[in-house]
């Protein structure tokens, strides 16, 4: 009898290592393919597609004053401060402010606005306290009017882009910190 039951339970687990290394050797379907998707700075920025790299010459200007940044590329792809000979410009800083320019993040869109209600917002072109143009090695060019600060709880200001009739809220940190490089622009 102990011999009937041994050989039972030997053909069992024969049975079941079996079905455990069929079950594993089973074709398994394929996982399946990420879908490509666009690259996480276009999703909330002004300019998509635009890098860094595509930049050929930018300004940061204060319209109220006569101070200006302005960027342009030499040849050889370093930055040089418009109007100076000397190579005293930190590249680093130069590379983050043309970075900064084309990923410029934006926290929301208002549509479209009437015209007249523009000045509302800061946005009328005697009304700018900052604006940045960059022109594009393809020749494009490319311009951002900063008007009145919005009130949110994330700060930003609002901003109008090239001619397109919606309204974007920027995000502060970015504009602040072109702005503090406008303030220096003397110190490069």
């Amino acid at each position: 009898m102990k011999s009937r039951s041994l050989f039972a339970g030997m053909a069992l687990c024969l049975v079941v290592l079996v079905a455990v290394a069929l079950w594993q050797g089973a074709p398994r379907p394929a996982p399946p393919t990420p879908t490509p998707t666009a690259d996480l700075r276009d999703i909330f920025t002004v300019f998509e597609g635009i890098a860094s790299a595509d930049i050929q010459a930018l300004r940061v200007d204060d319209p109220q004053s006569d101070r200006d940044l302005i960027l342009e590329r030499t040849p050889d792809g370093q930055w040089r401060l418009a109007g100076y000979d000397d190579d005293t410009l930190d590249q680093l800083i130069a590379e983050n402010i043309a970075r900064t320019v084309a990923f410029m993040p934006f926290v929301e869109v208002v549509p479209a606005l009437p015209l007249e209600r523009y000045a509302d917002y800061g946005l009328t072109p005697e009304m700018f306290w900052l604006q940045i143009q960059a022109i594009l090695k393809d020749g494009r060019e490319l311009t951002i009017g900063i008007g009145a600060a919005a009130a949110i709880p994330e700060g930003g200001y609002f901003a109008v882009v090239d001619d397109r009739p919606d309204v974007y809220v920027l995000n502060r940190g970015a504009v602040d910190f072109l702005y503090i490089y406008l303030l220096q622009v003397q110190d490069f």
